[in-house]
């Protein structure tokens, strides 16, 4: 039996091609029978250190996609654990900004490099760390606002709870709701990008809370932070840029809101009212957008070469 589509692709780094196999209804959720890895687990153990930048829309994709970025293996790994073993340090960013917990077994893995490398992951951790969770628990709002201009996500939850709501109960500060709540949309966009998704842009977009101008500040060794436009750049998203650049025009020569009628807010499927009004329904009263997943991805049930289980070939790569 071969292996599924989306693992051919993520052992190929085409990310385009793992992004259209969950478009065409792939299913993202799979697991090993054998080894209990996930498909992030496949995206850490594959991606190389001098190309990784091929591999780190391909987190996104599947964060995008609802896929639990803490799932364990058999050996109880996480993929953070993989990539920080491996030493792939954008992985790893991707990873924490898309929600992935981080424990203190993890920093101890980190701690064993050395050399450049060592200081790059320090930088990423001690920019990523600890996550949302803690910072609300912890009350260190400043730490919130640093992950928010980080572009870590909002959308997540744990325990059947989103962080929003948690936040509510939690931060002991509105200031704190409202901050996540307003960035929200933005963060979602730019994970967008990242991902290669013009789509999912697209939809987002029909949000008046997104913001173009969302900038993330955690990029090293940068007194610039990184736009959307840079990240489409840097992931080599030139289908996003161009998104983008026809949007930033529409936008900056209209008076409010964009007009959804116009052709650059058609999706395959329709305009933008067909699939924004999935996408705002699935907007919760705490502000939450809710899962997003299941507006871009799954609107189709037809499997590219795919199969029910990640098959034995995939198991064999570990």
């Amino acid at each position: 039996m071969a292996a599924t589509a989306i693992t051919r692709a993520i052992l190929m780094g085409n990310n385009r091609l793992v992004l259209e196999c969950l478009k065409q209804g792939e299913n993202p959720h799979l697991t090993c029978r054998k080894t209990g890895r996930s498909y992030f687990h496949v995206v850490a153990s594959t991606a190389t250190a001098d190309k990784e930048l091929q591999w780190v829309p391909v987190v996104y994709q599947l964060s995008n996609a609802g896929v639990d970025v803490d799932t364990k293996d058999r050996e109880g790994q996480t993929a953070v654990r993989i990539a920080i073993k491996r030493r792939l340090v954008q992985i790893l960013a991707a990873l924490l900004k898309c929600g992935a917990e981080f424990s203190a077994a993890d920093e101890y893995y980190a701690d064993q490099a050395a050399g450049v490398v060592k200081s790059e992951m320090m930088n990423v951790i001690r920019r990523l760390t600890p996550g949302y969770w803690a910072a609300i628990d912890n009350f260190t709002h400043s730490k919130v606002n640093r992950l928010i201009k980080a572009w870590s996500r909002v959308n997540i939850s744990r325990n059947g709870q989103t962080l929003i709501e948690y936040a509510k109960h939690n931060a002991g500060d509105t200031s704190v709701v409202k901050s996540l709540v307003h960035n929200e949309a933005s963060i979602e966009l730019a994970h967008a990008v990242m991902a290669g998704d013009a789509e999912r842009v697209r939809v987002i977009l029909c949000d008046s809370a997104a913001d173009l101008a969302t900038t993330d500040t955690s990029v090293k060794n940068s007194f610039v932070p990184l736009t959307l436009f840079e990240a489409a750049i840097l992931y080599r998203h030139d289908n996003i840029l161009s998104v983008l650049k026809e949007i930033s025009r529409a936008k900056s020569s209209t008076f409010v809101k964009p007009d959804t009628n116009t052709d650059f807010f058609k999706s395959s499927s329709g305009d933008c009212g067909s699939s924004s009004s999935q996408y705002f329904r699935k907007k919760s009263e705490s502000g939450s957008m809710g899962n997003l997943s299941n507006v871009i991805y799954y609107g189709s049930n037809n499997s590219v070469g795919g199969s029910d289980s990640v098959t034995s070939a995939m198991c064999a790569i570990f």
